[in-house]
């Protein structure tokens, strides 16, 4: 289990420059922010193995992978490496670097167990679903394509969007609107409305 705690109420902030490898395939990892929202920005791809979840109903997890206009490239076996004949994105980019390119999300890899999330996931590029499948509580964003490996018969992605709270609070004021765009205008906080059924 991982505890992200400290003296602020507002939330937390994790900028991880590279690649981020979180969980172990078949074996469950929780994690605590103490109720608040934790907000880890991958400046290159994120890959997410075994079951990731959270231990309080109000702890809440952003993952926000990439930056704008970041070199990747078009995964389409879903094994996490750049292959020939793979195209490459954003078509300006002269070459990749690193290989793997950046601003991917890859929920499993092939050959390993289903995959499991407790995130809110925004990805710059493309998610890529393992051939086992994968689970999201939660919301997944893509500035790409959704990509399912495993050939003919791909394993599905199922997603959930979980608990609401009227009183959870959003993200911290630094949350970017797309990743890596720290300078650009912070998420803005609204009051939710109440919802009725209109009467014919």
């Amino acid at each position: 289990m991982i505890v992200f705690d400290s003296g602020t109420r507002e939330g937390l902030r994790i900028r991880i420059e590279g690649n981020l490898w979180l969980g172990e395939p078949g074996q469950a990892l929780r994690i605590s922010t103490q109720g608040r929202p934790l907000v880890i920005q991958v400046t290159g791809n994120l890959y997410v193995l075994g079951e990731i979840s959270m231990v309080g109903e109000r702890d809440t997890l952003f993952f926000l992978v990439g930056e704008p206009g970041c070199e990747a490239f078009r995964d389409l076996d879903g094994d996490g490496h750049h292959d020939s004949g793979e195209p490459r994105m954003p078509g300006r980019s002269p070459r990749l670097f690193p290989c793997e390119g950046r601003g991917l999300a890859y929920l499993g890899l092939p050959g390993l167990p289903r995959v499991s999330l407790g995130a809110y996931l925004v990805a710059e590029h493309d998610v890529v679903v393992g051939e086992k499948g994968a689970s999201v509580r939660g919301t997944v964003l893509t500035g790409g394509r959704l990509l399912r490996s495993g050939g003919e018969d791909p394993g599905p992605l199922e997603l959930d969007a979980g608990a609401r709270f009227r009183d959870m609070s959003l993200p911290i004021s630094g949350l970017p609107m797309e990743p890596g765009s720290e300078k650009k205008p912070r998420v803005i906080r609204v009051g939710l409305a109440e919802v009725r059924r209109l009467q014919h």
